[in-house]
């Protein structure tokens, strides 16, 4: 599988598409085999086919062969044939060498019949930023595919030359202004040009005119091909930025050197300005040995296996939830501080950060409502490139745009979710960068809540946005037992119910207007849903602040159900209440901040009136009038004080909160599980 949503391909969609092509229908049995057991062997025997039956100046599928190498999987079995195999080992290192600008450029072949060669590109993280790839001009065409990490790719188009030495007949050259504004005068140096002594030389050839034609970001799992007449230069997470997550690297596919359409034959390298030494000498670059060799390829396999680890955690729906938009909110708050330590900054600047993201919320949305998205992003500004991967989540979703604003759009939440999720289910992984370092054992400011009480906080949250806009303009009907209904309730149960069964969709569900749906004859360790969308239906009715949402997850221990995890939320105070069973009750309050709910005696209870003074609220039915007379007979009699303010579960949480001293209630199961585990 492939981990990103946008512009990815699985392995059969990149058989279908060479299916469908009749000059590469030969190649379909060399896909399938690589697909079945990807090693070094099958990898060559798929590209050997592929470049004999390749065109030049078909880019297209160049790219769309790159992308059989997108998967981490694919990759970390390549590697893993390689290391078997100590004859590949001896081979590929005498062709493989450290980059100067940070990278390993491993050759795992090359085919030296037909020019060909397939290399693994890794791009150590490290905490100084490696020098920044030289703009140039490939002697080939070439594709590459994201592994691990991202990539940002600029390129380029040459659109005047003067040739000053004659080293070369020319260079092709473009129309201006086929690209952007940005123009660049720059000078040209040859790449890897032997004399007749057989030394490379970095000779000056003359002054180009350079155009900027785009820039686009791709990230593991996409690919991208550059055609032979267009210069460019490459950024990755090794190197730039704050806030990447893992490693970069790339599978890197070349074909053999071509001669573009004025005689050029070696590559060009474009230097701001002149160099003092206009033919200098360049050394070469030692190959790795392979003892050498074989340590950089089993850290890249430990690393790949943990970014597998980390993005099936990531993406993977059997979690319920897709966390890369929360893990971008925080890369957007780490390029801002210019800061890898988000958490801190959330601690440090909380008001700041979510400003912050509400507003970059608010620009996500405007981006997307043009007609061209991307076309006003600033590919340099490494924050705005978020947002280009934001837009392709967008574009890319199965019910449109807007959709995917409305279950993704709010960074704050998706920030919070994240968060929670990291704090209570972080893989052991070490390639991310450290931005999530100090999570587990913080207690963040509103909370990082995951698991059952992270969905049920989102689902009140939105239940709770939902009701208060329909206030006031409900009308209702009254159910046979003599309660009352609104559409809202109906509506707000449907939504609660769909926001816990995209998080954990093999639970039950027992809701005061759907009834109980849960198994008949349930299962040890079976879970299952409680919810009462509006409790307190005529309060909310006539305008009254006494009703709230309550959501509880109960588990079945065999025997019966057992309420683990509780939330109740008050619109009307705009505070939230939840708990975990052994773990105590906290409290959100308006402002987001959060804390622990503590129970302190303000008197003692005197002897034989201990109900004396005391606030009890009541909520009692179907054991007659006298018996409900009765009852509130004996408080008075206590010198107690009784109410009965309508809302089963809300009476709970103040118990366990302010306000009250006790509760009497008689009611169904889905009144009163949330608030009984919070008092």
């Amino acid at each position: 599988m492939t981990y990103t949503p946008n512009q990815t391909r699985s392995n059969e969609e990149v058989i279908e598409w060479f299916s469908g092509r009749d000059d590469h229908a030969a190649m379909i049995a060399d896909l399938r085999a690589f697909f079945d057991e990807p090693t070094i062997d099958t990898a060559r025997a798929a590209c050997t086919t592929y470049f004999r039956l390749h065109q030049e100046g078909d880019v297209e599928s160049l790219r769309m062969f790159a992308a059989t190498f997108a998967d981490k999987r694919i990759v970390a079995s390549l590697v893993d044939s390689i290391l078997a195999d100590d004859d590949a080992i001896e081979s590929i290192a005498t062709r493989s060498y450290p980059h100067p600008i940070g990278f390993d450029k491993l050759v795992l072949h090359h085919d030296r019949e037909t020019g060909w060669k397939l290399r693994l590109h890794i791009y150590w993280r490290g905490n100084n930023r490696a020098e920044t790839e030289r703009l140039h001009l490939h002697r080939f065409e070439m594709a590459s595919a994201i592994v691990s990490g991202e990539l940002t790719n600029h390129s380029w188009a040459v659109t005047d030359f003067e040739n000053s030495t004659g080293l070369i007949p020319g260079i092709s050259l473009a129309p201006p202004g086929q690209g952007g504004s940005e123009q660049r005068t720059m000078e040209a140096y040859s790449g890897y040009r032997r004399d007749d002594q057989g030394q490379l030389r970095k000779s000056h050839l003359g002054t180009c005119e350079l155009e900027r034609l785009e820039s686009h970001t791709f990230v593991s799992g996409q690919s991208y091909s550059q055609v032979l007449t267009n210069a460019h230069y490459v950024e990755t997470n090794a190197e730039t930025g704050v806030s990447n997550g893992d490693i970069c690297s790339t599978i890197y596919i070349h074909g053999s050197s071509l001669v573009d359409d004025h005689g050029r034959t070696i590559p060009i390298l474009f230097e701001d300005n002149e160099l003092p030494d206009s033919d200098e000498v360049v050394s070469t670059i030692p190959s790795l040995s392979p003892e050498l060799l074989r340590e950089s390829l089993e850290k890249y396999r430990t690393l790949l296996a943990q970014s597998i680890e980390f993005y099936d955690w990531l993406y993977d729906k059997a979690h319920g939830r897709d966390l890369s938009v929360g893990m971008i909110a925080g890369y957007l708050i780490a390029e801002h501080y210019e800061n890898p330590h988000v958490i801190n900054q959330w601690i440090s600047h909380e008001t700041e950060c979510k400003h912050l993201l509400r507003d970059a919320a608010m620009e996500l949305r405007r981006l997307l409502s043009l007609h061209d998205p991307t076309a006003g992003i600033d590919r340099d500004d490494r924050r705005q490139r978020y947002f280009a991967i934001l837009i392709g989540k967008a574009r890319s979703h199965v019910d449109g745009p807007d959709r995917w604003l409305a279950e993704n759009g709010d960074l704050v939440k998706e920030m919070w979710r994240y968060c929670g999720a990291i704090k209570g289910e972080k893989p052991d992984v070490t390639v991310l960068k450290p931005i999530w370092e100090n999570v587990v054992g913080i207690k963040l400011p509103g909370g990082a809540h995951y698991g059952h009480i992270a969905a049920m906080i989102e689902a009140a949250f939105e239940a709770k946005q939902l009701a208060t806009s329909a206030a006031g303009q409900v009308t209702a009907e009254i159910k046979s037992g003599g309660d009352a209904v609104s559409e809202v309730d109906r509506a707000a149960e449907a939504h609660i119910r769909r926001v816990l069964g995209s998080y954990f969709p093999a639970y039950g569900f027992f809701g005061e207007e759907s009834g109980d749906e849960t198994a008949a004859n349930p299962s040890p360790d079976d879970h299952r849903w409680l919810v009462d969308p509006i409790d307190g239906t005529r309060n909310y009715l006539s305008g009254g602040d006494e009703w709230c949402i309550s959501i509880a997850c109960q588990r079945f221990n065999g025997t019966t159900w057992i309420t683990t995890d509780a939330v109740i939320s008050h619109p009307a105070s705009e505070r939230m209440y939840w708990a975990e069973l052994g773990h105590g009750a906290w409290l959100i309050e308006r402002d987001d901040s959060e804390h622990e709910i503590t129970l302190t005696a303000d008197s003692t209870p005197q002897p034989g009136t201990p109900l004396a003074g005391k606030l009890i609220d009541v909520s009692i039915r179907g054991f007659g009038i006298d018996a409900e007379l009765q009852l509130l007979r004996h408080i008075r009699n206590e010198r107690g004080v009784y109410r009965s303010s309508g809302s089963a579960g809300l009476m709970l949480a103040h118990v366990a909160d302010r306000g009250r001293d006790a509760a009497v209630i008689t009611a169904a199961p889905y009144d009163v599980a949330a608030g009984t585990l919070i008092t």
